[in-house]
């Protein structure tokens, strides 16, 4: 288990009319099973985290497999473990939702 720095990843995020945030996280190929993405939510203009949904690459920059991310916020800042079923070195995607 390491920490993947948010520098190494690809970072998008949407701002809604209606106050949502969307952030979507897409980690470098080389993410393991328990790897973890440190987020402080108020960078990314969100206030109350809603949601992360989480998928890998089975084929990389092709399939994308819906899987389950566990994750937990402390202080402002979500910590998202990554699955333990895609195998190691796989892009990794974590889409967040909150509220700004």
């Amino acid at each position: 288990m390491a920490e993947i720095e948010l520098s190494d990843c690809t970072i998008n995020t949407k701002q809604g009319g209606d106050g949502l945030v969307e952030v979507t996280i897409t980690t470098p190929n080389t993410a393991d099973n328990g790897d973890y993405l440190t987020i402080p939510l108020k960078d990314y203009g969100i206030k109350t985290f809603k949601k992360c949904v989480g998928t890998y690459q089975s084929t990389e920059d092709s399939v994308a497999v819906e899987v389950a991310f566990t994750t937990s916020v402390t202080t402002g800042t979500l910590t998202v473990t990554l699955d333990s079923t895609a195998g190691s070195n796989k892009k990794r995607i974590a889409k967040i939702w909150g509220s700004s």
